[in-house]
């Protein structure tokens, strides 16, 4: 699995890591009214305008439906390896791709910052839980899963 090669690539390097599960909103929406072929082409389109925002810096993959899994390791961004500074800068990254989506559509991101430990399923989760809570305060957003609180 490419996330857990680049979880471990992180390891090895001390690299900040960001996972972020993106969902196109309203999908199925925008499918049923214009149909499968635009759907498939929204989603494509999305997808290589994120990779290439993405660049070598990561990876996107479709992770079923409307939903891309995006790996982004955050380079130094000063001397001092403040890895703070290094994650905003990946979050700021990630929230541009809301931005990308073509034909006036819209995405919500879900993030975790790889806590150096946790496997990949764990971030994955903690990612998809901070998707749903972009979900839940109304879309075309950006969560950090450290936002979310546990409901319940």
């Amino acid at each position: 699995m490419q996330v857990r090669a680049g979880l471990e690539h992180a390891r090895r390097t001390g690299t900040t890591v960001l996972l972020a599960v993106l969902d196109v909103d309203h999908f199925k929406r925008y499918n049923d009214a214009r149909g499968h072929a635009a759907g498939d082409a929204l989603l494509q389109q999305a997808a290589a305008a994120w990779q290439e925002r993405i660049g070598s810096a990561g990876l996107l993959a479709r992770w079923g439906g409307e939903e891309f899994v995006a790996l982004l390791h955050c380079p130094d961004t000063d001397t001092d390896t403040d890895t703070d500074t290094d994650a905003g800068h990946g979050l700021q990254v990630l929230d541009g791709l809301r931005a990308l989506v073509p034909h006036g559509q819209t995405c919500s991101i879900g993030v975790a910052r790889w806590d150096g430990e946790e496997d990949d399923a764990a971030c994955l989760r903690r990612a998809d839980r901070a998707l749903y809570e972009a979900k839940h305060q109304g879309r075309d957003r950006l969560v950090a899963a450290e936002q979310v609180q546990v409901r319940s």
